[in-house]
């Protein structure tokens, strides 16, 4: 594991196994965004350990989100840097009920919000839909595991 800090004037960036953080120092309160039109903002909740609430962003340049207690910790993806999005959907079929983010460096982000659904039409035009997937159900895994061995 390799951890590299570069300090530059008012921030420092920690890269801890490709895992981006920016920590700013206290009187740097504010943060930059990197769109320049924001299509969608809702609020959501981080899954990174612990749970995080803030806000979810999506623009031209790409997705963030951005803490509501501390406005220092936050999450810029460029959409280049997006891999894939993992869709889990109830069992019913019709409601998405969090969807993760996957980095080009296979980190993972997982996010739940009230209108998820809007949150991935929103980003659907910058991805595409082929970076788009549905998470195996409960279902299919018990048929691979259990059935498919046989066949």
């Amino acid at each position: 594991m390799t951890i590299n800090i570069s300090v530059t004037s008012s921030f420092k960036l920690v890269n801890l196994a490709d895992f981006r953080f920016i920590l700013m120092s206290k009187e740097d309160a504010t943060v930059q965004s990197i769109n320049d039109q924001i299509d969608l903002t809702t609020k959501a909740a981080l899954y990174l350990g612990t749970i995080q609430y803030g806000h979810i962003q999506i623009g031209e340049h790409g997705f963030e989100f951005f803490n509501q207690q501390r406005h220092r910790n936050f999450i810029q993806l460029p959409w280049a840097d997006i891999e894939q999005v993992i869709v889990e959907v109830s069992l019913i079929g019709k409601r998405v009920s969090r969807f993760t983010v996957i980095e080009r460096s296979h980190m993972q982000y997982v996010f739940v919000t009230k209108d998820a659904k809007k949150v991935l039409r929103g980003m659907r035009p910058y991805i595409g839909a082929e970076r788009l997937r549905h998470a195996p159900s409960l279902l299919h895994t018990l048929k691979r595991k259990y059935i498919d061995p046989f066949l």
